[in-house]
């Protein structure tokens, strides 16, 4: 994502924040776990991950779900580095509805096959290093079984 991609997006939550507090008498916090994924989220898009050898160590990583986060990562990478649903052909719409329908477990590993593809297209390109995102996201990711 650009970086007037990041401000747009910023400014659009900080917006639908200020919209919603006169809704909620009890005040905006009240929202819960929600409205500290959005403040969170917010703060992590501008999250500069050069140089950072593990995303176990950042706070984000116990506040935002992995399935956010590793979309996010996903943004930030190469073009080579394609969205599960890029990778099955899937409308926004489809793959939404899919992740609704489904557990983070099974979200996951569409994110790992993902990657796995990732790899396997650099591999095929002869290149010798992959993006410092592919070995943060697999260090997120729940081992398989």
């Amino acid at each position: 994502m650009s970086e007037k991609g990041k401000l747009r997006l910023a400014n659009d939550l900080t917006h639908l924040e200020l919209s919603v507090t006169p809704l909620i008498p009890e005040g905006i916090k009240e929202v819960g776990i929600s409205y500290q994924w959005l403040r969170t989220f917010r703060h992590f898009i501008f999250k500069d991950l050069t140089g950072v050898a593990s995303l176990k160590t950042l706070p984000e990583l116990n506040s935002l779900p992995l399935i956010i986060i590793s979309h996010v990562l996903i943004g930030k990478g190469p073009k080579d580095m394609i969205f599960p649903n890029q990778l099955t052909n899937w409308s926004y719409q489809k793959y939404v509805q899919w992740l609704d329908e489904h557990s983070d477990t099974e979200s996951l590993q569409l994110i790992k096959m993902s990657l796995d593809s990732y790899a396997k297209t650099i591999n095929k390109k002869g290149e010798k290093e992959f993006s410092y995102l592919y070995p943060l996201l697999l260090g997120i990711l729940p081992k398989s079984n």
